[in-house]
């Protein structure tokens, strides 16, 4: 589903969006709509996966870090709250594919080397005075570290690929006169 898209810096939100449930949910917490869009634009950031947000694993980080750098001007008239969460629930669920499962996967993986490369102290000795870490095992983990790296970008492509080259709603078989 393609609801959100990134142009010149400004998320556009599909009109279709407007005629599902979950995000007419959000569109009606507010009597400014400006904030109303800016909700919907929260969404995308956060969920989407063209997003550079979308790359912070922590959750709570990610929408700390949406709020203070994106929506300076609107972000104390925000209410992100249940519906939102709804609204967020849904459109993960939409733009869901094995590729993208995988990836989400993949993600979260080399987020946990990186945190487990990032503890290793090389100078910590156990009680014979020996090394606890073994260089050899850590600099073939960093080797192989560049190469998770390294296919996390063509899968990446491939997901874009996917996503672009449809802009069918999940479920539908044929995209219909209206639908672009």
């Amino acid at each position: 589903m393609k609801i959100f898209n990134l142009i010149n810096y400004e998320v556009q939100i599909d009109p279709v969006a407007y005629t599902l449930k979950a995000f007419k949910a959000v569109m009606d917490k507010y009597e400014d709509k400006q904030c109303a869009i800016a909700e919907m634009a929260y969404i995308y950031f956060y969920t989407d996966w063209a997003s550079d947000y979308v790359n912070i694993v922590d959750l709570k980080e990610r929408k700390k870090r949406i709020l203070s750098e994106v929506f300076i001007d609107k972000s104390s008239k925000l209410k992100i709250d249940k519906i939102t969460d709804v609204a967020i629930a849904f459109y993960n669920e939409r733009q869901k594919t094995l590729a993208y499962e995988l990836y989400e996967d993949a993600k979260y993986a080399i987020n946990k080397i990186r945190d487990y490369l990032r503890s290793v102290d090389l100078l910590a000795l156990d009680n014979n005075g020996k090394p606890i870490y073994d260089v050899i095992k850590l600099t073939k983990t960093i080797e192989s570290a560049t190469t998770l790296i390294t296919k996390m970008a063509e899968l990446e492509e491939a997901i874009k690929a996917d996503k672009h080259g449809s802009n069918k709603l999940k479920g539908i078989d044929e995209i219909g006169l209206f639908e672009s």
